[in-house]
C-alpha cells in the first residue's frame, strides 16, 4: 500500500485541531442528526464526522458503528 505524504503544514494542523479540544468528547444530538442525515439522504449504512488526529481517526459522530475511534 502506498501511503500519502504529509503535508507541509501537518504540525500546524495537529496544534489546531488540538486548539478547539474536539478529541475524546462526548457525542452531540446535532452532529449525530447530521450523520443520520447523511446516511439516509446517500442510503448507505454507515456515516462519519471525522477528526483526523496524528496515530488515529476519532469520530466525532458516527451513525452505523459501535466505536467512536480507529488507528
Amino acid at each position: 500500500m502506498i501511503f500519502p505524504k504529509f503535508p507541509d503544514n501537518e504540525k500546524e494542523r495537529i496544534a489546531e485541531l488540538k486548539k478547539y479540544n474536539l478529541l475524546d468528547t462526548l457525542s452531540e444530538n446535532d452532529f449525530d442528526n447530521i450523520t443520520a442525515l447523511i446516511a439516509a439522504i446517500c442510503e448507505v449504512p454507515i456515516s462519519l464526522i471525522t477528526l483526523l488526529d496524528s496515530d488515529r481517526n476519532f469520530f466525532k459522530s458516527h451513525f452505523g458503528l459501535d466505536f467512536n475511534q480507529s488507528p
